[in-house]
């Protein structure tokens, strides 16, 4: 078998834009339901954290957290972060795991505008 390097972190010309990501939290149930929490930066730079729930309750729930690229660098100050700080690599030092629980909550009480959506 031959191996080729794939660099997944460059763009090749003509490609579509892809957002960069981290995964917050991945959780698998004994009710066989699994959270996924994410959250990603649009190439327009507005960060997306989103939280998909699965066979919840025989059904399916998502949701979506989206700050607009302008008010991303007050979110990273507002969470506790560093001015300039990359907000995914903020992220995921903070809101890892157990922890990613406490990000919505924390994004409500920020006071940076959001917009939230849900399905269904």
């Amino acid at each position: 078998m031959d191996w080729m390097f794939l660099d997944v972190e460059g763009q090749e010309q003509g490609a579509p834009d892809r957002p960069r990501s981290v995964g917050l939290r991945i959780e698998r149930r004994q009710d066989g339901s699994h959270l996924v929490i994410d959250a990603a930066v649009n190439s327009s730079g507005d960060l997306q954290i989103s939280g998909p729930v699965s066979a919840f309750f025989g059904g399916e729930y998502e949701w979506w957290y989206t700050v607009e690229a302008d008010h991303v660098p007050a979110l990273v100050t507002a969470l506790g972060g560093q001015p300039g700080s990359d907000i995914l690599e903020f992220l995921e030092r903070r809101y890892s795991g157990s922890e990613a629980y406490s990000l919505g909550k924390d994004l409500r009480a920020s006071g940076v505008e959001y917009a939230f959506y849900s399905w269904p």
